[in-house]
């Protein structure tokens, strides 16, 4: 797949990718302070389909690497905070076309 890549850090919820764009999803790493942080990905926006849920590791960093191929998300990205870890980043490639990045 082509398209605009990169990673982005959160420290809340947000529609990381908009939902009129498939991307594919390579790796996330939790930043938990003294509770364990939890986060669902969602493909479809808030109220979408989770499709991947991990849980971080108190007070330190945890990451989760979806290899080789990533994991698609074919309604966009969206990351939703069960438990709020410190931050969450994500690296993924969105596909190219219409819609917001």
């Amino acid at each position: 797949m082509s398209g605009i890549g990169g990673s982005t850090v959160h420290a809340a919820p947000a529609q990381v990718i908009a939902t009129s764009k498939a991307v594919r999803l390579f790796s996330v790493h939790i930043i938990s302070g003294v509770s364990v942080g939890v986060v669902s990905l969602k493909s479809g926006g808030a109220s979408g389909t989770i499709y991947v849920k991990e849980t971080g590791t108190a007070s330190t960093g945890k990451t989760i690497v979806y290899e080789p191929n990533g994991i698609l998300f074919p309604e966009g990205l969206y990351l939703a905070e069960d438990t709020a870890p410190t931050s969450t980043t994500l690296s993924y490639v969105a596909e190219q076309g219409t819609g917001t990045v």
